[in-house]
């Protein structure tokens, strides 16, 4: 059986469109994707998991080996 994931992460920092944000509380939805990311949430509702640092969001792999191909 998978391990349950918390419903609420709160993070002291984190990269959002506009840039970085302090006191920020992500919410987690039933379908295990994200349902709010709110900045400005002072502290840590009750049940919310305490990240010990920054929140950067997942990092596109851009990379190629189009140079590899025979031509």
């Amino acid at each position: 059986m998978p391990e349950a994931v918390p419903s609420m992460l709160w993070a002291p920092h984190a990269w959002l469109p506009g840039g970085w944000q302090a006191d920020v509380l992500l919410t987690i939805g039933a379908g295990g994707c994200w349902q709010s990311v709110q900045a400005g949430v002072a502290r840590p509702p009750a049940g919310a998991q305490v990240l010990a640092g920054p929140v950067l969001p997942g990092l596109v792999n851009a990379h190629s080996h189009a140079f590899q191909r025979a031509f």
